[in-house]
């Protein structure tokens, strides 16, 4: 099992924790999405992601199955902006990345609860779960990107899934239907040609991200503040 590192380097034998920013070449967004559920849920959630990124014109997004229960959606460095407010794009992360998950995450909820209702009633998706929650949320069932780490790995394209040994299979977005495990197992996944994972336009993804800088700015905004603490003086 190999792993990619989402951050592109200028000299990866220099990289120190003091340089990062210094050698960090730039940054792709992969979005994981998993579902305990099973395949059929995670496809749901490709879906879903496809259709809001057409929203934006991004049609050249990186589609491939991890290997388990899910698949990875990838948008490279390429469609993105190499300054954002002023900043050069590289050196924000990540917290250009997690705004960008979290924006996608939010805009997509209601939809994809809406999408796994219809596979399953809501006292079916309840009894997946160790306790009942106050309130029901498609990412009870299905993970999609949310814990972006500072340094970020991903399953490398047609690299074994150490827990299955199926190949982490890129496909086109046409394929995703009709997939099933199967198709990935090593003696069968030559048979599906290549696909480039990586691919992309410049600056594809301009305005996704120009939107989520917005939100994420609508939200810091929205954010409660702490009520303030009186003291009163004995006399």
């Amino acid at each position: 099992s190999f792993h990619y590192s989402v951050e592109h380097w200028k000299n990866p034998m220099a990289i120190q924790e003091k340089n990062y920013n210094k050698l960090r070449a730039g940054w792709d967004l992969l979005i994981d999405i998993d579902s305990k559920l099973g395949l059929d849920e995670s496809k749901a959630a490709v879906m879903i992601i496809r259709n809001f990124l057409a929203r934006y014109s991004i049609k050249n997004f990186g589609l491939k199955f991890s290997g388990r229960r899910g698949f990875h959606v990838c948008l490279p460095w390429i469609m993105f902006p190499k300054e954002i407010n002023y900043s050069k794009a590289e050196v924000m992360y990540p917290e250009v990345p997690r705004i960008l998950s979290s924006f996608l995450r939010d805009k997509i909820s209601d939809e994809l609860m809406k999408e796994l209702l219809k596979k399953k009633s809501a006292k079916e998706l309840i009894a997946t779960l160790e306790e009942p929650p106050s309130s029901l949320s498609p990412y009870f069932f299905v993970e999609v990107e949310k814990n972006w780490g500072n340094r970020h790995m991903f399953r490398a394209p047609f690299s074994l899934n150490e827990k299955t040994w199926l190949v982490s299979l890129p496909m086109k977005y046409s394929d995703i239907a009709d997939f099933s495990a199967e198709k990935a197992a090593p003696q069968n996944a030559l048979d599906s040609g290549f696909v480039d994972f990586f691919a992309g336009e410049e600056n594809e993804a301009e305005a996704f991200l120009i939107d989520a800088m917005d939100w994420h700015s609508m939200q810091q905004k929205e954010k409660p503040k702490p009520a303030k603490k009186i003291y009163y003086e004995n006399k």
